[in-house]
């Protein structure tokens, strides 16, 4: 799977990205899952906090 989507086979737009910084994955999981809004989200933590774009 990650190899069709790193060469654009899959689209992955459809997807709803939050990032968070790895030392917040407590908060993310307590807020993040329940504020969804449908569909698919994506919740990804992140080591490095220059990744991080919510």
């Amino acid at each position: 799977m990650s190899d069709l989507a790193g060469c654009g086979a899959l689209d992955l737009s459809v997807l709803e990205h939050h990032t968070f910084p790895l030392e917040k994955i407590n908060e993310m999981l307590d807020e993040g899952l329940p504020a969804r809004h449908g569909g698919f989200t994506n919740f990804i933590a992140t080591p490095d906090p220059s990744l991080v774009t919510t």
